[in-house]
This record gives structure tokens, C-alpha cells and sequence, in this order.
């Protein structure tokens, strides 16, 4: 039991640091931008540097803003931070299981929407990896990619343009629960409900699966 309130203190603690350091990106003022006399103090740039002095303008198609730079480091880097600090503590208890979570869109493709499904296609490669890699110390990894959950969130990424005042939540989850074979939309059990598997002694034998949790819709697409 020790362990486990360890694990979920490092996740949570985790959480919270990449939650503020993406507000402050967010809200800090837009840097100058870069110029072909700016380099360090070495006059050699720095290759952060150098992309930013050849990077075009940020656009949805064309590059990452701050507000998609800091979904990506959000979702990646977190998935991957947090499962770095859990790694010594389940090999040390001799192993144990780490559950993430991605999405679907990114199978066919989500327009304006590079950076989460970037981001996602990013965690079902790093689970993969870490589940060869950590596999002798006797720990699992997995991921859960739902479909679609009626939350504000989705209603946010799925608004039509011709609703500019805000998605009409009622219509577009008739529209999305239309497109899946089961007949529904997706529910937190349903996603909590995979976990709760993957966890169990259950899935002891499984290790760098992705497990589509959405009543069948990605198969139409």
C-alpha cells in the first residue's frame, strides 16, 4: 500500500508541475522574435535556436503555437515523465503496471488538430518501447485510446464552425453516438472499467498492447 500512495504522489505531483509550467507558457509575454545576429555568447546558436530562426510561422498546419506546444509536452512528455519516476520504485517492489492514456484520431487523421494527435501517436510508440524495455524488471505497460466521451473537452474539439456562439452539446452527441457501431457514446466507467483490467491480475501477460476502447467506431473510419 506504501508503494502504491508513493506512485500516485509522483504522478500527481508530476501532473501538477506540467499543468503549471503549461500555464506559465501560456500566459508568458511572446519572445522577441529571433534575428540573424542573435546567438549565445559562443556565436555558434544553439539548435533551438536555429529552429526557431527557420521555423515558419505558427499555424495549424505549419507549426506549434504555445497553446499546442503545450498540449504535446502535457500529453508526451507527462506520459513519459511520469512513467520515469514510477520505473524504480515497481522494479524495486519487483514490478507492477503502467496504464496510459491516447485516442483514436490520430489512426486517420484529425484536421487543425496536429499537435493531440502528434502527441498521442507519440504515447502508443513510448509504450511500446517501455514495455520491451522494462519487461525483465517485471513490468507491464499498456495504453487505453477511448473514443468518443460526451466531456466539455470533446464538445470543445468537435464544435462545427457554424457554431460560433458554442457546440450544440444535445445535436453533437447525436451526431457522434450515430457513428459508433454499439449505438452510445462512451462513458468514464467504460475507460475505467479497462484500467481496472489491465491492473488485475487478469492482464498479467500483457504488455505494449493499445487498447481501443470506443463500441467500434474506429473500424468504420
Amino acid at each position: 500500500m506504501d508503494n502504491q500512495r508513493l506512485i500516485l504522489f509522483i504522478v500527481f505531483s508530476f501532473s501538477l508541475l506540467l499543468l503549471w509550467e503549461a500555464w506559465q507558457d501560456k500566459n508568458a509575454p511572446a519572445p522577441a522574435a529571433p534575428t540573424a545576429t542573435s546567438a549565445p555568447a559562443t556565436g555558434v546558436p544553439t539548435p533551438s535556436e536555429a529552429l526557431k530562426a527557420t521555423a515558419p510561422p505558427a499555424t495549424p498546419s505549419t507549426g506549434f503555437s504555445k497553446g499546442p506546444r503545450a498540449v504535446v509536452e502535457t500529453d508526451l512528455y507527462g506520459t513519459f515523465y511520469c512513467s520515469q519516476a514510477a520505473y524504480p520504485v515497481l522494479k524495486a517492489q519487483g514490478g507492477g503496471r503502467i496504464i496510459s492514456i491516447s485516442m483514436t484520431l490520430h489512426y486517420r487523421g484529425w484536421p487543425l488538430m496536429a499537435h493531440a494527435t502528434a502527441a498521442k501517436a507519440g504515447i502508443d510508440a513510448l509504450t511500446r518501447t517501455l514495455a520491451l524495455e522494462w519487461a525483465a524488471d517485471g513490468i507491464t505497460v499498456n495504453a487505453i485510446a477511448p473514443g468518443p466521451i460526451p466531456t466539455e473537452g470533446a464538445s470543445r474539439a468537435f464544435q462545427r464552425p457554424s457554431d460560433p456562439g458554442g457546440a450544440d452539446v444535445p445535436r453533437l452527441d447525436q451526431d457522434l453516438a450515430r457513428q459508433v457501431p454499439l449505438g452510445r457514446l462512451g462513458t468514464p466507467e467504460d475507460i475505467g472499467n479497462m484500467a481496472l483490467y489491465l491492473a488485475s491480475p487478469a492482464a498479467s501477460w500483457i504488455t505494449g498492447a493499445i487498447f481501443v476502447v470506443d463500441g467500434g467506431a474506429w473500424l468504420l473510419r
